[in-house]
């Protein structure tokens, strides 16, 4: 009875991303129809919903939701862009090229849709609960991590520590902020 409980939710499909879901209203509406569903089904089945305290979306976020965090050529990210050229420099106002602006401009499309998947999380969930943002921290300096934690609908953080060593950091980036945290116990390959 004691227990609670912190849920992460798993709305995507294989090739769902950050820019599919900002440019294909159809994987929008599917993602957050299938966030609203899981929401709800918790809430419903669980026998002390109340134990619910915090949402998720994902893990380790970028992975699985930024489909070229990892790419450093230019190529490899216009090609990933391509399906989405249209869009995107309709939203730039000129033509695609990866420079530093198009980079800045791209995490903050991210951020973006993190602020839309976190609105749809709480819309279900309801105010009481907490949504929680789980970046890998090594991905995220300190003001990303603010434009998505502070000025988005998210209220915290997951801590989950890819390397020995960075728990204190975390924790002293997230209790700087006023930002409610999370963990796990666990045993990664970098932790043993």
């Amino acid at each position: 009875p004691r227990q609670r409980f912190l849920v992460r939710l798993w709305p995507r499909r294989g090739g769902d991303n950050f820019l599919k879901y900002l440019y294909t209203p159809a994987a929008k509406e599917r993602i957050d129809r299938t966030l609203r569903d899981q929401v709800r089904e918790v809430l419903d089945e669980i026998l002390r919903p109340d134990q619910v305290i915090a949402f998720t979306f994902l893990e380790e976020l970028p992975d699985r939701w930024h489909p070229f965090y990892r790419h450093k050529s230019d190529d490899e990210i216009l090609g990933i862009l391509e399906p989405y050229r249209e869009a995107i420099e309709k939203d730039l106002g000129r033509p695609l090229v990866i420079d530093d602006e198009t980079k800045a401009w791209l995490w903050e499309k991210f951020a973006e849709s993190m602020d839309r998947v976190h609105a749809a999380i709480r819309a279900e969930a309801g105010d009481d609960r907490l949504i929680l943002f789980w970046g890998r921290f090594d991905w995220f300096n300190v003001p990303m991590l603010q434009r998505i934690v502070k000025q988005g609908p998210a209220d915290g953080v997951f801590i989950y520590v890819l390397k020995p060593g960075r728990w204190q950091e975390h924790v002293r980036v997230a209790e700087e902020n006023g930002w409610p945290f999370f963990s796990q116990l666990s045993h990664n390959t970098g932790m043993k």
